[in-house]
């Protein structure tokens, strides 16, 4: 099979490649971009008592994905975390999961104990790295 360009200017492995395209956006819809989705939806935390549920994993996690805090794995057991006008850091940096701790309690108006918080944001983080399995 030959890689030449037809009249419409796609060689004929674009063109195979566009129809393999098509035909999985039409058997599974479309990829959804979940941080381009969830800023637009305001995040719904779980309450107690009329307030804020703290120590509720539920509750880390939607306003985890509201700051659209992102993970990235270098191969390691501890994936780096991202989020909009910080640096990329670890989870052993204390000082900004301190930052991220604090900024949950400004944002959203709950605050989880703090060692809670370190368990659910590295669960948070293995998952979003694809490390379910991790330790």
């Amino acid at each position: 099979m030959s890689n030449s360009k037809s009249d419409s200017g796609q060689s004929a492995l674009e063109k195979l490649e566009a129809k393999r395209r098509a035909a999985r956006k039409k058997i599974f819809g479309a990829p959804v971009d979940w941080a381009k989705v969830m800023p637009k939806a305001a995040p719904r935390f779980e309450e107690r008592n009329g307030k804020r549920a703290a120590n509720n994993q539920r509750n880390i996690v939607a306003a985890l994905t509201a700051m659209r805090v992102k993970c990235s794995d270098h191969g390691g057991l501890n994936p780096d975390l991202k989020y909009p006008g910080v640096r990329e850091f670890n989870l052993e940096d204390d000082a900004k999961v301190q930052e991220l701790w604090l900024e949950i309690d400004r944002r959203f108006r709950f605050k989880p104990s703090y060692k809670f918080f370190q368990i659910v944001l590295g669960d948070f983080a293995r998952r979003m790295a694809g490390m379910e399995g991790a330790p």
